[in-house]
């Protein structure tokens, strides 16, 4: 580096910023009119919704497999 005269460079130790805590994310979010945290509660309250997996379907006395089967004719062998 320019300026040491050879000499090894020390590195400074930085300083680790904190995360945000939670009460200072909602606190930043009641002040802009967010409703972020509302919505993570919500989100772990409220169950996803589900799709029904099967369409209902309508049984019939019409069908085929509920009429009495018809005679064949027997084949002459």
């Amino acid at each position: 580096m320019p300026g040491r005269h050879g000499k090894q460079r020390v590195k400074r130790k930085k300083s680790k910023r904190l995360p945000v805590t939670d009460m200072e994310r909602t606190l930043k979010d009641s002040i802009h009119g967010r409703k972020r945290k509302e919505r993570s509660i919500l989100k772990n309250v409220i169950p996803p919704k589900m799709a029904p997996k099967m369409n209902k379907v309508a049984v019939s006395s019409a069908l085929p497999m509920f009429q009495p089967r018809t005679a064949k004719k027997q084949r002459k062998p």
